[in-house]
């Protein structure tokens, strides 16, 4: 009984994979790149030296649309590509900082 319910449960997961590939691409899709504008800046808490890079917009959501400028983060940690949080105007996120969801983070916006 045990080999049937979870040969079933693996069809299932398979169909669900296969039947949705265009809606899994779009949600997992990035919203953002990390261009090639840099900063260094001193992180006041740890005297390390950190290098933070402009974000551009790579797709639309929420007030932000494709090839919109953000403004700086340290690595991609630091903002998720999931809901619509942005940092814009000229904000820095860096070390161990993480937005999400629907955050809004701007220095001059």
């Amino acid at each position: 009984m045990n080999a049937i319910v979870k040969n079933q449960m693996t069809s299932i997961i398979a169909t669900v994979a296969n039947d949705t590939p265009s809606f899994q691409k779009q949600d997992l899709a990035k919203k953002y790149e990390l261009t090639n504008e840099m900063k260094t800046v001193k992180d006041l808490l740890s005297d390390r030296v950190r290098t933070i890079y402009r974000i551009r917009a790579l797709r639309d959501f929420g007030n932000v649309k494709a090839d919109d400028l953000g403004g700086f983060i340290e690595h991609e940690g630091n903002l998720s590509h999931e809901g619509n949080c942005w940092v814009g105007g000229n904000a820095w996120i860096y070390n161990d900082a993480y937005i999400s969801d629907n955050a809004q983070v701007c220095g001059q916006c």
